[in-house]
């Protein structure tokens, strides 16, 4: 037996173990992103569903879509209050800095 093919076999049996755990983690997480994307969507997809059952039968319930994009822009008006609280844009701006003088 060849102490060379030895070695190539242990290192191959390494690199293959770390590329199978590689590909676990990796599918774990793309698997979790796409059930909260798939719910961000549902999130979306039910009030416009119902809002549009509605006012196809004729319960004119026309304010859903109205209420919905009031929230949407409150939600979006108070995160960028946090991030100004917070200073995050701040440290944004820095770090692109830094990097630009890369």
């Amino acid at each position: 037996m060849n102490v060379n093919s030895i070695i190539s076999d242990v290192a191959n049996g390494i690199v293959n173990g770390l590329i199978s755990l590689f590909n676990t983690i990796v599918a774990g997480i793309l698997s979790s992103v796409q059930s909260i994307l798939a719910g961000f969507g549902l999130m979306v997809q039910n009030p416009l569903q119902t809002w549009a059952y509605n006012v196809a039968y004729g319960s004119n319930q026309l304010a859903i879509p109205l209420i919905f994009t009031v929230i949407l822009g409150c939600s979006i008006f108070i995160l960028l209050i946090f991030i100004d609280i917070f200073g995050i844009e701040k440290d944004i701006d820095e770090g692109i800095g830094g990097l630009m003088e890369l």
